[in-house]
């Protein structure tokens, strides 16, 4: 770390800042000191996979994705730890993966990162695609560079004029992240290499088109519904219960039907006089023909003859 700042900042204020540094280094992070970096890493956040999560490095993440600007207890406060939670998890995950796969990377790649203003943290790839499909269009390519980069850079530069300012790099690693340099750098070489391994498994998917669109079928051609409103009338219109049923089903629910009336008589008692009438009735034409109306009076005199031998008048007003 102290050969990487002394080939990059160079010239004789370069050999003054990298001494100042050895400096505090001996005082903050001595065998003695209980301050930033290796004296946080005592406590387990938690284990993934046998492997522990620190204390210093769910600090680091927490802090590097702004939670340190944030009111402690706030809803953001505990959605930016779960997320850094949720995000640190899965990059053991992909470490993991990485140690049987081989894939690795080095101390001078990633430092050569830094010095080109890139920082990275993983957050949880369910986090960038739910981003995603929040968007109202997205390209094929703006999506795959979403979830293998830009998902997870950390808007921080420590450029000044174009050229990376050491100043501004230790004051932001020491005092805001609190952590050191070399604790740093080895903190983003480990995103780089999840970075690897999550580039090896999303670039190795193929998905169909008949995949997607049966996924978005799945996922959004649905119905909700809060209520069903049924209409009695609907159903009379469809119904045509015998006396039979009629009486029985009043048998069978005789304290709802009394329930029912205690509720709604007002709608039923100190009501004017009423009658419920049917009526036959036959049209003719007003140029009807002499034949026409003879048929008009044969056919009522048919029905009065079948209602006085016993029919039911009721039933053949609805017939005719």
């Amino acid at each position: 770390m102290l050969e990487f700042m002394r080939k990059n900042v160079g010239g004789l204020m370069g050999f003054a800042l990298v001494g100042a540094l050895v400096f505090a280094f001996a005082l903050s992070f001595g065998a003695q000191s209980s301050g930033w970096g290796q004296g946080q890493s005592e406590h387990a956040v938690a284990s993934v996979d046998g492997t522990v999560i620190s204390e210093m490095t769910y600090k680091y993440a927490f802090n590097l994705m702004g939670g340190r600007n944030l009111s402690r207890g706030s809803a953001e406060w505990v959605q930016t730890s779960q997320t850094v939670v949720d995000g640190l998890t899965e990059r053991q995950l992909l470490l993991s993966l990485a140690q049987k796969a081989g894939i690795t990377a080095s101390t001078d790649e990633t430092e050569e990162r830094i010095l080109n203003g890139e920082m990275y943290a993983t957050v949880p790839i369910e986090t960038i695609a739910q981003k995603l499909q929040g968007l109202f269009f997205i390209d094929e390519a703006t999506a795959a560079k979403e979830l293998l980069e830009r998902g997870y850079r950390v808007k921080e530069s420590f450029l000044k004029d174009g050229k990376f300012d050491f100043d501004v790099f230790q004051k932001f690693v020491r005092y805001h992240l609190q952590l050191t340099e070399e604790d740093f750098v080895e903190e983003q070489r480990l995103e780089l290499i999840a970075q690897r391994v999550r580039e090896m498994l999303i670039t190795g998917v193929r998905i169909s088109p008949e995949e997607i669109k049966n996924a978005y079928y799945r996922e959004n051609d649905t119905a909700s519904i809060s209520y069903i409103r049924l209409f009695p009338a609907f159903f009379a219109d469809r119904l045509d219960p015998t006396p039979e049923e009629m009486a029985a089903w009043i048998a069978d629910n005789a304290d709802p039907i009394n329930q029912y009336y205690e509720t709604n008589k007002f709608k039923y008692t100190n009501l004017e006089k009423m009658a419920r009438a049917r009526h036959i009735l036959t049209k003719v034409a007003e140029d009807a023909t002499d034949e026409e109306k003879a048929n008009s009076k044969t056919e009522i005199t048919g029905l009065l003859d079948r209602i006085k031998a016993g029919e039911d008048f009721a039933q053949l007003a609805l017939a005719s």
